[in-house]
């Protein structure tokens, strides 16, 4: 009982002197650290890389649900007028011009345009942490931590 009031009425420096733990237990700490770190990146990088093969996999049905959009809305006629008939075309741009952005499928486009987005950015992520898993895996084989059961 003595000892641990003893212990507990150590000043801070005097805990500073004393003894360090040993480099084994470093060691441990260091090794369940590095492993941690190492299974939360996998975990983020795999949930990165199902999210890119969700959003490529989108990407053709969203391809489809444009090009029917662009057919069914005139688009085509619009383009066909500026290109056979260009002055009339240019001397009422303002009407046309107005008659083309009502007919633009913008729902298809925005949802292209977010999935190439998304795609963008979490394939970022994905290269991200695969490379935090390599760092970590090397930081281990060079402290010498790797053991052959990863």
């Amino acid at each position: 009982m003595n000892n641990l009031k003893e212990n507990l009425m150590v000043s801070p420096t005097a805990m500073l002197d004393r003894e360090c733990p040993t480099e084994r237990l470093c060691q441990k700490v260091m090794w369940k650290i590095e492993r941690r770190e190492i299974a939360r990146a996998r975990t983020l990088s795999s949930g990165f890389g199902l999210i890119v093969i969700g959003a490529i996999a989108t990407f053709i049905p969203t391809i489809n649900y444009l090009i029917q959009s662009v057919s069914s809305s005139g688009f085509g006629q619009y383009f066909s007028l500026f290109i056979s008939d260009s002055s009339y075309a240019m001397s009422n741009w303002n009407n046309l011009l107005f008659s083309i952005m009502e007919a633009l499928p913008l729902t298809a486009i925005v949802a292209i345009v977010a999935l190439l987005l998304i795609c963008l950015s979490s394939f970022r992520s994905f290269m991200k942490y695969r490379d935090d898993v390599n760092a970590h895996r090397f930081a281990m084989q060079r402290t010498g931590l790797l053991s052959h059961t990863l």
